[in-house]
């Protein structure tokens, strides 16, 4: 493989490479650019970087490996994974990347991969309004201080707590931390030294969390090290920081009660990841009943209720993105999800499920004598009727979507 050339993209020289007919590109340059030392083996640890190279694979290289994937598929995302340019060729058969001294990838990954890698990790461009869609899953949190509306450090408070706070994190007692946040500790990456740079100062705030009087300091954003974000809370008091073992592993905090016993927090999907999980529960606290699934492109509700309303459906029902009938199949979302996916359905119910509807709106549809206004309700299923679920296209693990809109003919509402 011989160096043909280098492109410019967003002001970074990307090498290109030709092998066979075909142009590979450096994923290392890409990765060099946007995180410096980032390794690619960081990079393949993501369990959505797996699936996105298996489907690229399994479309175009008719000599895949299928059981390898599989197996390393099951693997991707655990503390203890590792997996090499090598390794992955090797086991998968893979054409998409090739080792050598710069690791490049296929030119047909290039504009996707190249507008992602040189974005911050995990959070697009165009993610949605989280906290206008936490307002909406979580009416009750409406009121509470956002993240971003506590003081932010200033540039002389960020350089003189530094230090106090990076021994604080340093002399954390690992079993305290899961097995994500350990990555964050690792001899391959010291996040903290790459956390306490100028251009993460906005991601810093000022919290009395725990009402003791003394300000603690709170830090939410980017992990890094590897893909995902995290966030990360030191306590002060009058011998200085410590942390407690207060992290909240891939998410990013959106609000904080004012007694501080309750946030709401997201975990933004990574990569190809269409869905986001959002989250209100106590500090310690991992109830599923708060725990919540939406697709990105969720339509959020124009009329929002000031209280949840309960209701149930009458018939089998489809739980869509959007308040609108889209029911035609979706191939390319198919083919990633990996089994079909129709329109904008998210979830499909058999008649008796329950919930609370959070808002509503009015669309207007084609009827039998003409156009007519359709009433729809923006909703969240209750995990306790995912036993009447019928079409699951989004589930991960025991997570599937529960927030979306139902047509309001179709739901019973108990009267004010």
């Amino acid at each position: 493989m011989k160096k043909a050339a280098k492109i410019e993209v967003k002001g970074t020289m990307i090498a290109i490479c030709s092998e066979n007919d075909m142009d590979f590109i450096s994923l290392t340059d890409m990765l060099r650019a946007k995180d410096g030392d980032f390794f690619i083996s960081d990079w393949l640890r993501n369990r959505n970087t797996v699936e996105f190279l298996g489907i690229w694979e399994q479309v175009h290289n008719p000599d895949f490996n299928y059981g390898e994937f599989a197996a390393i598929k099951s693997q991707a995302g655990l503390n203890s994974y590792k997996l090499s340019v090598k390794e992955w060729v090797e086991k998968t058969n893979a054409i998409g990347l090739t080792a050598m001294k710069q690791s490049p990838i296929l030119r047909a990954l290039f504009a996707l991969l190249a507008s992602w890698l040189l974005a911050s990790p995990c959070l697009a461009q165009n993610e949605p309004d989280f906290p206008a869609v936490s307002d909406t899953l979580f009416p009750e949190s409406r009121s509470w201080p956002l993240f971003t509306d506590y003081p932010a450090l200033t540039a002389a408070e960020f350089e003189n707590l530094k230090a106090p706070l990076a021994q604080a994190f340093r002399s954390q007692d690992a079993q305290q931390f899961s097995s994500v946040e350990v990555v964050l500790k690792s001899a391959e990456c010291e996040f903290i030294e790459r956390t306490f740079k100028a251009e993460n100062l906005a991601a810093f705030r000022r919290i009395d969390w725990n009402q003791d009087g003394f300000l603690d300091v709170v830090y939410s954003g980017s992990r890094h090290c590897s893909e995902g974000v995290v966030t990360i809370v030191w306590f002060g008091s009058a011998e200085g920081y410590t942390m407690k073992g207060l992290v909240m592993s891939e998410r990013l905090l959106l609000r904080v009660s004012p007694d501080g016993k309750k946030t709401v927090s997201v975990e933004p999907g990574c990569c190809a990841s269409r869905v986001d999980n959002y989250y209100m529960n106590g500090v310690s606290i991992d109830s599923r009943d708060d725990d919540m699934v939406i697709l990105k492109e969720t339509v959020l509700s124009e009329r929002r209720y000031d209280q949840a309303r309960t209701f149930s459906t009458r018939y089998p029902v489809r739980l869509r993105s959007s308040p609108k009938i889209s029911d035609g199949f979706d191939m390319g979302q198919s083919v990633f999800l990996g089994h079909a996916a129709f329109g904008n359905v998210v979830r499909v119910y058999l008649a008796g499920a329950g919930g609370r509807g959070l808002g509503e709106t009015e669309e207007k549809s084609d009827g039998k004598n003409g156009e007519k206004k359709q009433r729809w309700l923006f909703v969240v299923v209750d995990w306790k009727s995912d036993w009447l679920v019928l079409q699951d296209p989004y589930r991960e693990g025991y997570k599937g979507i529960r927030a979306g809109w139902l047509r309001a003919d179709q739901v019973s509402v108990p009267a004010k």
